[in-house]
């Protein structure tokens, strides 16, 4: 897995978001882990099919 962090850090209404695209999947389709870095919560956009890739993403970022 590969992924690399886009665009910097990214304020939105006074909380800074990371956005992060790693490279999942068989294809290599590209998803984005996006993150608060006060709360550390996150989300993801469109997670393709390799759970287990994305889970070792989300633990390697701390994440919840």
């Amino acid at each position: 897995m590969r992924y690399r962090a886009i665009a910097g850090n990214w304020c939105l209404k006074e909380r800074h978001m990371t956005i992060i695209t790693a490279e999942i999947g068989l294809l290599r389709t590209n998803c984005y882990l996006v993150t608060d870095e006060e709360s550390r919560e996150a989300f993801l956009i469109d997670p393709a099919d390799r759970a287990d890739e994305l889970a070792r993403l989300i633990e390697k970022e701390d994440v919840k």
